[in-house]
């Protein structure tokens, strides 16, 4: 959790930082690396026993998953899911429901930071949240129901569809 609380404060620092052009121009390359990821990952997957990975280097993918999260919550679950599953040794379900809590928390850290030192538009916050929660709340019932490879193809595909359309609409 501390991990989750640290990423997301410096990622949420990075973004009102770095600014609209750099973010619009790392963005989508930043999804496409996730969604491909996540792809490759069931092949991958079997390369390293559960706990080979050192503990250091996963922390350090978490935290680094996490200052994305805080710097661009989209596509983050993308990003948390591939390093979870490749690098925890955890099985697929396990691992969507660690990126659940990681995400709400650096996400929760980063729109701290963001109420406290920029101007916010309230009204997109209040949907962004909502569509959080809702999908905080119903992600884990749906994915108990699809079976894990279809429910790895739709992430995939909607992670390079997010990708194109962020590279688009730059």
């Amino acid at each position: 959790m501390g991990v989750a609380l640290v990423g997301g404060l410096a990622g949420g620092w990075l973004l009102v930082e770095t600014g609209k052009s750099s973010f619009s121009s790392v963005v989508p390359w930043m999804v496409l690396a996730a969604a491909l990821l996540l792809l490759v990952s069931p092949h991958l997957h079997g390369l390293t026993a559960p706990g080979a990975v050192p503990r250091p280097v996963f922390l350090l993918a978490l935290l680094l998953t996490c200052v994305y999260g805080g710097y661009f919550g989209a596509g983050a679950g993308v990003i948390h899911l591939a390093v979870a599953v490749l690098l925890s040794g955890a099985d697929f379900t396990s691992s969507v429901l660690v990126k659940s809590i990681l995400l709400a928390v650096s996400n929760l850290a980063a729109a701290v930071f963001f109420v406290l030192t920029t101007p916010v538009g309230w009204w997109a916050a209040l949907a962004l949240g909502l569509g959080c929660a809702v999908g905080g709340y119903l992600g884990p019932a749906v994915q108990k129901v699809i079976p894990e490879a279809a429910l790895r193809r739709t992430v995939v595909v909607a992670g390079v569809g997010l990708a194109v359309w962020l590279w688009v609409n730059r």
